[in-house]
């Protein structure tokens, strides 16, 4: 008798837990609303969105009188619930070229980190050991949790930014409206 209490108990509890599970995955998977090309563009350039069933793509564009074209890219995985938007991994590159752009255009002017740029694609970590040496140090150690919210209305895609301070949660919100390509 005592074995079949162990044996239900334990059974409850496995059940339980499966129930538990399932009911999370459901809102963690890629909300099919999003995928498809999503841009925003302006008089200065450019920004894209690319959502692909949990697989995300983003390049930003500018367009002056010395540069045009993308200067950052990255992708990623993502999730999605409650309608907010769960970035997952993911790599950033920036464009070499931008940066010999401005050296050029701003010739002896130019602030000596843009010379150890070229005309190629830098990852995030090559980009930040060019930069690293011109940086001033900082003291801060403020920490933000950022949220990211989506709402999709036919054609129109609106992601919120949110960011709240840690230590005394003071919040800044931001939106940016992409249309579908």
């Amino acid at each position: 008798m005592t074995n079949r209490r162990f044996l239900l108990g334990m059974l409850v509890i496995v059940l339980a837990f499966g129930m538990t599970a399932v009911g999370c995955e459901d809102d963690l998977i890629p909300d099919p609303k999003l995928n498809g090309t999503w841009v925003r563009e302006n008089s200065g350039g450019s920004q894209t969105y690319k959502f692909n069933n949990g697989s995300y793509e983003s390049e930003q564009s500018i367009s002056n009188t010395y540069f045009s074209g993308p200067y950052y890219r990255s992708k990623g995985t993502y999730t999605t619930g409650d309608n907010k938007i769960n970035w997952g991994g993911g790599t950033y590159e920036y464009n070499g070229a931008y940066f010999v752009a401005i050296r050029n255009s701003l010739g002896a002017n130019a602030p000596a980190m843009y010379s150890n740029f070229v005309d190629r694609w830098y990852s995030q970590k090559d980009y930040e050991d060019i930069m690293r040496p011109y940086q001033q140090p900082t003291t801060s150690t403020e920490t933000y949790t950022s949220v990211t919210t989506y709402e999709v209305e036919d054609n129109t895609l609106t992601l919120t930014y949110t960011s709240t301070r840690d230590s005394d949660g003071y919040v800044t919100t931001s939106s940016i409206t992409y249309t579908r390509k």
